[in-house]
């Protein structure tokens, strides 16, 4: 099982992840023969209670599109569900000289302009690492 060591943070279990766009789409732009954007590098909360979500500002940034939307359930939302848009993204997670890929992650676009952070990696998110 894979496992790391980071210090916690004033604002939480915080990782440091590049965000960018998914294998699928980097395959298509490169037939088209366009060039990507460079991966984020953003921190990300960790949150194994919650879905993997990233700040709509960053995936504005990168250019992506939702590939659908799920409703969520949040602290704010209650008993009534949210609805909230769904995007395809890669996830790069360097650390200690180890990268490991996630090609294809869904996400959650939410607002987290006034957080210290740029999203949640959640609980489905950690079950992958390994």
């Amino acid at each position: 099982m894979a496992h790391f060591t980071n210090p916690l943070t004033p604002n939480g279990a915080i990782v440091q992840l590049y965000v960018g766009m998914s294998e699928a789409r980097l395959k298509a732009m490169a037939v088209a023969g366009q060039n990507p954007p460079t991966p984020l590098l953003r921190d990300f909360l960790v949150d194994t209670g919650a879905g993997t979500a990233v700040d709509i500002q960053v995936l504005q940034s990168l250019g992506l599109s939702p590939t659908g939307s799920s409703h969520i359930h949040t602290p704010s939302t209650g008993q009534t569900p949210q609805q909230a848009f769904q995007y395809d993204v890669g996830l790069i997670l360097p650390h200690s000289g180890a990268v490991k890929v996630f090609g294809s992650v869904p996400v959650i676009a939410s607002d987290f302009s006034k957080q210290n952070f740029h999203g949640l990696l959640g609980g489905t998110f950690w079950l992958s690492v390994s």
